[in-house]
């Protein structure tokens, strides 16, 4: 495969950012590492025989000459990137990420990841440099060294840290559109709120209550940029019945009322092209919207 971007020690071979409505990949495999991001919905991906489900703010992180497979059933956004080493040696097809070792050292053919570090992002700058007229290398290589310091943070993270906010964060992730109380969270979890509020902030340096508006407002902002629902509707998909408490918490988060974030996003007009060697093997549409949050 052709290189796109020839990196210090990594050859960025193919990207793509795509909004799927339904997608069953034949089972392949390639020489290069690939991370496959869920910006949103839901993917199955199966690896040497075992099949994940990945939900938003999942990744999974295969190596080189896995066989694997990609299956979407419903509307998914999925990030991709493909990394080539730049020599690879005979016995570790990816060898030329020394950023990855923790991972590569520990027996790794794949792994699903929780994003605690920020990759969504991290991706999206790296897209849109890739997408621009005039691509900057530089940068892009920088910011590809960047996602795989950030790649080796959430694995280190998602082999460490207190089972109980580990156990709180996937209910929140999963419910956060609903309303939710400390109570409730802690309910799930199995142990006091009280005790789990202090757990929580020991560990992510937040309240519940602040993450969980985080959470909602990173949520608004997509839909922002992806959709053209009116803001009432937008709040109301985040898990906001209320128009004031949603332009209150959006002040919070962001610093600016919603309706004035909208305006500012109507104002960017980007056509993003997206290189993939699937081009022509499956029924996908494609994202010409640019994701700003």
């Amino acid at each position: 495969m052709v290189s796109i971007i020839d990196l210090t020690d990594l050859k960025l071979t193919a990207y793509y950012d795509y909004n799927y409505e339904r997608f069953d990949m034949k089972p392949h495999r390639h020489a290069a590492m690939e991370l496959m991001y869920v910006s949103n919905g839901t993917i199955i991906v199966e690896a040497e025989n075992t099949k994940h489900t990945l939900r938003r703010g999942q990744f999974i992180l295969l190596d080189a000459d896995i066989v694997h497979r990609l299956t979407v059933s419903s509307k998914s956004r999925v990030l991709n990137l493909e990394l080539l080493a730049s020599n690879p040696s005979e016995h570790r097809p990816f060898a030329g990420a020394p950023l990855l070792n923790p991972i590569l050292s520990n027996g790794f053919t794949h792994y699903v990841i929780d994003d605690s570090s920020g990759i969504e992002d991290c991706i999206n700058r790296i897209l849109r440099e890739l997408v621009g007229s005039e691509t900057n290398e530089s940068l892009v290589n920088i910011r590809v060294h960047e996602l795989l310091l950030l790649i080796g943070k959430s694995y280190r993270s998602s082999q460490s840290g207190n089972p109980h906010v580990k156990k709180a964060l996937a209910f929140i992730d999963a419910n956060f559109t609903e309303e939710l109380r400390v109570a409730d969270i802690a309910a799930a979890v199995g142990i006091h709120p009280s005790y789990l509020q202090r757990q929580f902030r020991d560990q992510t340096d937040c309240t519940i209550i602040a993450y969980i508006r985080g959470l909602r407002i990173d949520k608004a902002k997509k839909l922002m940029a992806a959709t053209q629902l009116p803001i009432i509707d937008i709040a109301a998909e985040v898990g906001y019945n209320n128009r004031q408490n949603f332009y209150k918490a959006f002040r919070s988060e962001v610093g600016i009322d919603p309706s004035r974030y909208l305006r500012n996003q109507h104002e960017i007009t980007s056509t993003r092209y997206v290189q993939t060697p699937y081009e022509h093997e499956h029924d996908m549409t494609r994202n010409t919207d640019v994701d700003s949050a």
